[in-house]
């Protein structure tokens, strides 16, 4: 499951420490999005999905909704996408192209779904904003070091 690198850091570090203290996983997952100033689809290339409650309230999907969305786009044919986890919503980007606007297909799609979403555009690109955090180094010097992966005390 992925987490959200979300609004404070210092929370963040804090809801990690915790995470690793009550989990056995020895690694994490978690992910940057930056939302866009103007939601232009042509200047995204990820998508926060939220369902949609009222006119500027909106709850975060269930499990079920999340696997719901997931399954109703692979059987449009979006199968080279990411469904991942953005704190509690569900954050959709392109596994392998980064480039701005590349979802603009999805995006309408999304539009035409039964479920009322509130749609949250930004930018996340899956190599440089979706990292690892481990709870102990394996790598012997820095020069060795994974690319994307994190000790937790680096992030201190």
């Amino acid at each position: 499951m992925s987490n959200s690198i979300y609004k404070d850091f210092n929370t963040n570090r804090q809801a990690l420490d915790e995470m690793f203290k009550t989990t056995s996983k020895e690694t994490i997952w978690i992910n940057r999005f930056i939302p866009s100033l103007f939601s232009n689809i042509k200047d995204a290339n990820a998508i926060v999905l939220k369902i949609k409650t009222g006119t500027f309230s909106s709850r975060t999907l269930t499990a079920k909704e999340h696997i719901k969305v997931i399954n109703e786009l692979k059987n449009l044919g979006f199968n080279d996408l990411t469904y991942t986890k953005y704190a509690e919503d569900t954050l959709i980007f392109d596994t392998f192209n980064d480039t701005k606007g590349c979802l603009v297909n999805v995006y309408e799609q999304i539009k035409l779904l039964p479920n009322k979403f509130k749609i949250v555009l930004g930018v996340s690109f899956f190599d440089k904003d979706r990292v690892v955090i481990v709870k102990e180094k394996f790598w012997e010097s820095e020069e060795k070091r994974p690319k994307g992966y994190h000790f937790i005390d680096d992030l201190t």
